[in-house]
């Protein structure tokens, strides 16, 4: 009688290992924030702050709250973007996002330290607008987002880091912001503090300006 061959069994090594408890964490937050990809910016917006800020979803890790900080993320900077006068079909869209409940003195005391007047180190990680002197900002705001507070910010270095006051830029109500340069050779920071209705964050938008010939 022949006798079939039957092939060795898989070793310890080879078998499948568990997910570690971050793994495990991170397909849960990226599941949840698949079932909010078709919704409404906002809706989405919501949902996953909810999630964000609900108690039982606390872990050590930090793996949850990762995933679904990205999410809020990418979701705000479609909700508020900058574009320029003589571009308007480039959206700015990478915006440096600070999320918190409590602002103080214009500094968003959230998750993660509010490095606003330090963006002109890291050029890397922020949005660099090229801007004409003859040209203008303009703040677009997705048409489902009521915000509530929507302030828009600048100043040199000095007045970044609490030296002298900024200045509260003026925004027109078809959008254009009435920025100029405090100095045409260097970056300037700019910012935004925005709240939306049913918002339980503020957040904080920084771009930096840069003049362009």
């Amino acid at each position: 009688m022949s006798i079939k061959s039957i092939d060795n069994p898989p070793t310890a090594s080879q078998r499948t290992k568990p997910l570690s408890e971050c793994q495990q964490l991170t397909q849960n937050a990226k599941a949840f924030v698949k079932t909010t990809e078709k919704l409404a910016l906002v809706e989405q917006l919501h949902l996953v702050e909810n999630k964000l800020l609900d108690p039982s979803t606390e872990s050590p890790t930090g793996c949850f709250d990762r995933v679904l900080r990205e999410q809020m993320d990418r979701v705000a900077r479609k909700l508020i973007y900058l574009t320029t006068i003589g571009a308007p079909t480039q959206k700015y869209q990478k915006a440096v996002i600070f999320d918190c409940s409590e602002l103080k003195e214009l500094i968003c005391k959230g998750y993660s330290a509010d490095d606003t007047a330090h963006t002109l180190e890291f050029l890397d990680v922020v949005q660099v607008i090229p801007l004409r002197v003859t040209d203008k900002l303009r703040a677009n705001v997705d048409t489902g987002y009521k915000t509530t507070q929507l302030d828009f910010y600048t100043g040199d270095t000095e007045a970044m880091h609490g030296g002298e006051p900024l200045q509260k830029l003026k925004l027109q109500t078809n959008g254009t912001l009435d920025f100029r340069f405090v100095d045409s050779k260097k970056d300037q920071v700019l910012f935004a503090i925005a709240k939306g209705k049913g918002d339980r964050l503020y957040r904080k938008y920084v771009w930096v300006i840069r003049k362009s010939s």
